[in-house]
């Protein structure tokens, strides 16, 4: 079986945080999304292994798309 990933945004700090260390706990490969590059990058750090990041703002036609075609 494939290994689960999940897309979080707003995952520099609170909830979104929250959120991807407990999926991470469980297994999952996380990508946290945020708008503040380094707070995201060092979030993501403190997953190790499980924790991947990308900073884009959302909002207007389009942006979404720095998320979707993350690889």
């Amino acid at each position: 079986m494939a290994q689960p990933i999940a897309l979080i945004t707003g995952g520099a700090q609170g909830i979104g945080l929250a959120c991807g260390e407990a999926l991470a706990e469980q297994g999952h490969r996380v990508v946290l999304a945020d708008i503040k590059a380094e707070a995201v990058r060092e979030a993501a750090h403190s997953l190790g292994v499980w924790g991947s990041w990308i900073a884009c703002r959302h909002g207007g036609a389009g942006t979404g798309q720095c998320a979707v075609r993350y690889d």
